[in-house]
């Protein structure tokens, strides 16, 4: 670079100066919500990434890049529109030169990371300088030639505002340079290490730096409304680009001289799929159109680039749709479906090489799609289709999501679909193809609803149905597809609702378990501490702690306030009075208030009786018969008693508390046995336990975890469904919401930190967007690794 900004001097004319304070605030408006669905989805790739970590120090990094992106948010997103409103800045100041000098020596380099990145100077940079500048020079290189045309307008006119002379790429405000940059003085903020930080420019590529089509029209619309080159056309003849075909017309030839702006607004689905044709004839090494058809004149571009008549090509088509009912109806027999029980469904648990072996299916299936055709007569907009099903399938087999079970059922529409994609070229495009529509659901299904221990509970029977339905009954019909999406989204919601009850059971019942543990623990202490000290028979002991004390249990279970609650504030005071009242005196003087205070206490005691009579027990007769009589025991010489129990028993009873309704039980008769508990050790923890316990507290509901095969269980997934503050218990269900493990916290973060338990990333966004974005990506990385 011979120059890094504005060769005139001074402030821009007033007119200029006016028209780019408008469209810096122009780019802040197009660029916040981007920024923002960045921030968002940064922290879902971060997790997803975490789920897929190799170890848990690694899972651990991308958990705490998480914690560092949430503290920090607000400021990352205030560094990064500074730094892009100080690109005009200094192009309307005309300083924009000095700036870049400046920023050159502060941050070691950044002609780095700029377009040219020279070899000699990369090498006088310290290894964290070059992971970081690696990434944007990709998003720079990518986006200046996604927006070519867009940027050839802006650098142009631009040139005028800016006295005659062309701005270099990193002196453009606004430009791929600028945003790129920003985005790295951003992330600068972020204390993370190369492999996350990688992550984070990932996400920023793809919600920011792809979505920059709206911004750059606006930007070139602006300056052409103020009479800067309005009739400018771009002049650079470029190849082909298939985001400019308009879906439904194959055959049509495209004109590289209509501007992007000019044409039809693409969809999302739409521009994915021709970026991936594109990036597939790429790969294939053809230079022409990559696009469903070909070229114009009745002849089509082959597989290997040469010029097939469409007549030849059409017929080459009729056969491989022949090859795929041919392969379709063998599925679809009898026998092929028993096969299928047989080998992969009652094996499933045991098979270690089924992945690998459905992967060596899909491929033989695609090689037999091309027997006995010359594949130089098959025309590229097939063969593409061909392979992106199978890419498909593919993913679909690498999809942590999706149990084994399911990826076996659902790999056997790799043929039905691939006639699908050879009649409608919508299944890629459109979100509402009942095609896509069903296997998205299928798999999202797959997912959530389908347990490996027992197959006939869930959606799993009614998947099958429908994978048999459409191998034996599919032939050109799509409308199959929207009857089976309507009957499988009535049943998955009946599976739904259902799971939901369960769940809601499960939920239930260890939430009242562990209230009613936490009640009888507290009735328990409540007991002992009023017993402390004090003298009691046998009988009078076994009556406080267990009769009593279920009062103060269902007391607690019962009141909204429970310890604030009059219940049981009336019922603690009469607690303390009987444990006095009952107790053994050894001084007269004692027994003598004693005696005094007992008409008063047994009145009260009565009346309590009759308020408390709701919360356990209700034979208050017979209770309060039994009291005097041990009360008027403790008027006499008291008889010789065992030392009392020097600390509160906190261990709740072990006899079922009693229904208010439900026969009165008899009085227990012998005290209950007294175990001396040694202390529990305490248990010294790592750094990295600490650490995982500490995340689990964080832990949201439904978050889904998989549990390695043990010596007495297999493999399973499980949600986490509830969390106990009283015990610190997280409960598990099953994908039918049964409950199926309960560890403590201690327990379970020692399971994740030996490899026992493993997180899982459970992705919202459809399977069909999932997997064509990722094929996008490999592409494009392929594409990247073989220009290296």
């Amino acid at each position: 670079m011979t120059s890094h900004g504005p060769s005139r001097s001074g402030v821009l004319p007033p007119r200029f100066k006016e028209l780019m304070q408008g469209c810096r605030q122009m780019a802040r408006s197009h660029l916040a919500p981007l920024f923002l669905t960045m921030l968002e989805n940064a922290d879902v790739a971060l997790l997803e990434f975490a789920g897929k970590a190799e170890s848990n120090v690694a899972q651990g990094k991308f958990f705490e890049a998480m914690q560092e992106l949430k503290r920090k948010r607000s400021e990352i997103e205030q560094t990064f529109f500074k730094s892009v409103d100080a690109g005009f800045r200094d192009f309307i100041s005309g300083t924009g030169g000095d700036a870049a000098n400046v920023a050159n020596v502060a941050n070691v380099d950044r002609d780095a990371v700029a377009g040219d990145v020279k070899m000699n100077r990369l090498s006088l940079v310290e290894k964290h300088e070059v992971e970081a500048a690696l990434p944007v020079q990709n998003m720079i290189s990518k986006a200046n030639a996604n927006y070519s045309e867009h940027l050839y307008g802006l650098n142009q006119r631009l040139a005028v505002v800016n006295g005659g002379t062309r701005l270099p790429e990193e002196a453009l405000p606004g430009g791929p340079v600028s945003l790129a940059e920003s985005a790295r003085d951003a992330f600068t903020l972020l204390d993370m290490d190369g492999k996350t930080r990688m992550v984070i420019y990932a996400v920023f590529e793809r919600y920011v730096m792809r979505e920059l089509t709206g911004l750059y029209d606006e930007y070139n619309r602006r300056l052409v409304n103020a009479g800067i080159l309005p009739n400018l056309r771009y002049e650079i003849r470029k190849q082909h680009d298939p985001r400019q075909v308009k879906h439904g017309a194959p055959d049509a030839a495209p004109s590289s001289a209509t501007p992007a702006e000019g044409g039809a607004r693409q969809t999302v689905g739409e521009e994915t799929f021709q970026s991936i044709l594109e990036l597939m004839a790429r790969s294939r090494g053809v230079g022409g159109a990559s696009a469903p058809g070909g070229i114009s004149g009745g002849s089509a571009v082959s597989a290997d680039g040469g010029v097939v008549s469409e007549a030849v090509a059409a017929s080459s088509r009729t056969t491989i749709l022949g090859a795929i009912d041919s392969i379709q109806h063998e599925h679809s027999d009898a026998e092929s479906n028993a096969r299928f029980q047989h080998e992969i469904i009652e094996n499933i648990g045991v098979d270690t090489a089924l992945l690998e072996k459905l992967r060596t299916t899909l491929v033989e299936e695609r090689q037999r799609l091309y027997g006995g055709i010359d594949r130089r007569k098959v025309a590229s907009a097939d063969a593409d289709v061909i392979d992106l099903v199978g890419m498909l399938f593919e993913y679909m087999l690498q999809d942590e999501q999706l149990p084994n079970v399911a990826k076996a059922l659902l790999s056997r529409l790799h043929t039905p679909f691939l006639k699908v994609a050879m009649l409608d070229r919508q299944l890629f495009t459109e979100k509402s193809h009942p095609g896509r529509r069903l296997l998205d659901m299928m798999a999202e299904a797959g997912a959530r609803w389908v347990t490996e221990d027992d197959l006939e509970r869930g959606i799993f029977p009614c998947m099958r149905a429908v994978v048999e339905r459409i191998l034996r009954d599919f032939t050109d019909d799509l409308g199959l597809f929207d009857e089976l999406l309507a009957d499988f989204s009535a049943h998955l919601r009946e599976v739904e609702q259902k799971a939901q009850v369960i769940e809601r059971r499960s939920v239930e019942a260890a939430d009242g378990q562990a209230r009613l543990q936490n009640a009888r623990a507290r009735a328990s202490d409540e007991i002992g501490a009023c017993l402390h000290r004090t003298h009691l028979t046998a009988d009078a002991q076994t009556f406080m702690r267990q009769v009593w004390a279920e009062k103060l249990t269902f007391i607690l279970l019962r009141e909204r306030d429970a310890e604030t609650s009059t219940a049981w504030t009336l019922a603690v005071k009469l607690a303390w009075d009987l444990a006095w009242s009952l107790g053994q005196h050894a001084e007269q003087a004692e027994r003598d208030r004693l005696h005094d205070a007992l008409p008063k206490l047994r009145a009260e005691l009565r009346d309590g009786l009759e308020a408390l009579q709701a919360y356990g027990r209700h034979d208050n007769d017979r209770m309060f018969a039994q009291i005097c009589a041990w009360q008027d025991r403790s008027l006499a010489k008291p008889e010789p008693v065992s030392e009392p129990v020097s600390e509160p028993v906190s261990e709740p009873v072990s006899e079922p508390v009693s229904e208010p309704g439900e026969p009165a039980q008899p009085l227990a008769e012998s005290a209950p046995e007294t175990v001396a508990m040694a202390p529990a050790p305490v248990e010294i923890v790592s750094d990295e336990m600490r650490d995982m316990i500490e995340r689990l507290g964080g832990l949201d509901f439904d978050t889904w975890f998989e549990f390695a095969e043990t010596d007495t269980v297999r493999a399973r997934r499980l949600k986490l469904a509830w969390y106990s503050k009283i015990s610190s218990n997280y409960m598990f269900v099953d994908a039918m919401g049964v409950k199926a493990a309960e560890y403590s916290r201690v327990n379970l973060a020692r399971l994740l930190c030996t490899g026992q338990a493993r997180l899982l990333s459970m992705q919202t966004k459809p399977f069909l967007d999932r997997a064509l974005e990722s094929i996008l990506t490999w592409l494009g990385r392929t594409k990247t690794e073989a220009t290296d």
